[in-house]
């Protein structure tokens, strides 16, 4: 595995990243990358993969951002559950 190589910038500021070492890492055409100044240097990472819970709340913020729901209503909806769920368990524990 080749873990340098030297580039040349573009006159557009583009820069290649060898073919081998993209196979290496499994990068493909639109695949997105974050490019890092830190002192001086450019460091470039992969954007990792989304985990499936990253994923279930970006749907769930895009059904509800189309729906019109805000975080008010959301919030509304949560504290009425608690209190819900907090009278059926006093229900529950008192005595008959």
């Amino acid at each position: 595995m080749v873990t340098s190589r030297r580039v040349r910038l573009s006159s557009k500021g583009q820069l290649v990243i060898p073919q081998e070492m993209r196979e290496t890492l499994g990068l493909r055409t639109g695949d997105e990358l974050i490019l890092h100044l830190l002192d001086e240097r450019l460091l470039l990472f992969e954007i990792p993969e989304p985990s499936p819970f990253e994923q279930a709340t970006e749907r769930l913020r895009r059904h509800a951002q189309e729906r019109g729901i805000t975080r008010e209503d959301v919030e509304r909806a949560v504290h009425e559950v608690r209190e819900e769920m907090y009278r059926e368990r006093r229900k529950r524990r008192s005595p008959k």
